[in-house]
Formats: C-alpha cells, sequence, structure tokens
C-alpha cells in the first residue's frame, strides 16, 4: 500500500509505524543530507547568507525539497523540543522524523541536527562552539554542538545516531578538523567535566568530496554511546 509519498520504504497508518527499521531510515536521510548540499552551498553565497539562523532555516529548506524530490516519507521539523510538554526544553536545530498520516499519532524521530559555523571570525569566547561552549564572560556554558549531544540535552533518545552539520566560513576542511580533535584531547586531559570527556571521542579521517567533508565520532554519554556523524561543507 502506496501512501502520500511514492517511495516508501517507511510506512505509517493510524495506528503507528511500519516499516524498517530506523537505522535504515537514519542512513537514508545521512545521504540525502549530504547530497543536498552543493546546492544549498551555490544558493546561499549568493543570497549572501552566513548568520546560523538563516542558514539553518535555509539548509532545512533544501533537505525537505529533497525528501519530496526523492519521493521518500520524511518530515524536517526546526527547533525541535526535546520534550514538547516542557516550554524550557531544549531544541536541536532540526529533527527529522517519519511522516504519518494521523496527526494524533507521535511521529517517530529518525534523527537530529545540531548546526554549527566553523570560522576563524566568530570570536574568542564562541571559538570552540562546535565542541563545547562558553558564554560572554569565558565561563563554560552548555551550548557546544558535540557538548549537547554528550550530555543528552539534545538526542538524549537517539539510539541509531545523530548528525553535526557545520557551515565551514574559512580556512580548510584539514585546519578544522586538526583544532576540532585537539580541543577534545584538551578537554579529556581536564578534571570535572560529566561526564568526562575521552581521546576516542576525536572525529575520524574525513572524507573529502568536493566542497563536503564526512567524518564520525562516538560520544560517551552518562547511560550510553551515540553515534555521530559530521557533515561540513565549504562556504569559504
Amino acid at each position: 500500500m502506496r501512501g502520500p509519498f511514492g517511495n516508501t520504504d517507511a510506512l505509517g497508518n493510524a495506528t503507528g509505524f511500519t516499516g524498517p527499521a530506523l537505522g535504515r531510515q537514519f542512513e537514508c536521510v545521512w545521504r540525502e543530507a549530504v547530497a543536498c548540499l552543493p546546492d544549498f552551498a551555490a544558493y546561499v553565497r549568493n543570497a549572501g547568507i552566513a548568520n546560523e539562523k538563516g542558514l539553518n532555516g535555509r539548509f532545512s529548506i533544501f533537505l525537505e525539497g529533497r525528501f519530496r524530490r526523492e519521493e521518500l516519507p520524511y518530515l524536517v521539523d526546526k527547533d525541535a523540543m526535546e520534550d514538547e510538554a516542557d516550554g524550557r526544553s531544549p531544541a536541536p536545530d532540526m529533527g527529522v522524523y517519519i511522516f504519518l498520516p494521523d496527526s494524533g499519532t507521535a511521529r517517530p524521530k529518525i534523527t537530529v541536527i545540531e548546526c554549527k559555523r566553523l570560522s576563524s571570525r566568530i570570536g574568542k569566547r564562541r571559538e570552540k562552539e562546535y565542541v563545547i561552549g562558553h558564554d560572554r564572560e569565558g565561563k563554560h556554558r552548555e551550548c557546544g554542538g558535540m557538548e549537547r549531544y554528550k550530555k543528552g540535552l539534545h538526542g538524549r533518545e537517539i539510539k541509531v545516531g545523530a548528525m553535526l552539520l557545520a557551515y565551514m566560513q574559512t580556512d580548510g576542511f584539514a585546519v578544522w578538523h586538526e583544532r576540532v580533535n585537539g580541543w577534545i584531547c584538551e578537554l579529556a586531559r581536564e578534571r570535572g567535566h560529566s561526564p568526562a570527556w575521552r581521546k576516542d571521542e576525536m572525529l575520524s579521517d574525513q572524507n573529502v568530496d568536493g566542497i563536503v567533508a564526512t567524518s564520525h565520532s562516538r560520544l560517551y554519554r552518562e547511560t550510553d554511546q551515540l553515534r555521530l556523524r559530521h557533515i561540513w561543507v565549504d562556504l569559504t
């Protein structure tokens, strides 16, 4: 039985979700996210969009468009709250869900996507924000991309994998890869972090294809581990 999208690898009905395991859905979302980045990059360069909110909004449009074009039954929700019943709930930049025709049925969440800028012009306070965050006074604040996943503020119920998208606006892939892994090593040497950082949470070697670089890592949380996929797009 075909749903509202032609290519229904995932099927939904009024009683809930039936279809391939979420791990397969995650791999499909990952491929489409990577595939839409060249067109996304060309658009935002021409439009002069460089701020994080604008980039996030435009990427969500491109990703949703990619799903529709490929007739995949996925939806993108910007600022996807972890707990909709809590107005103060943390919210990753995007959540990707399986479409269900019944609006009264909880949509299965496939993954979440957090997005950060990689820029040497972003200021000292925010330079490490891909990994860990600080406030205006330089004190630790839980706003880092990897950090929020590690602490379970984002993707706390995600088991199959989460994504971290970087808009690279200065320097190059190799430079930022070395910096990010250096920051993780620094954190692994420090005491007082809960959960503790580990050297084996560093990013793997990158696979660079044109203006897109991908890698992966594993985060050790309080009670489980999270598989993290990293997608970096060159906007320099």
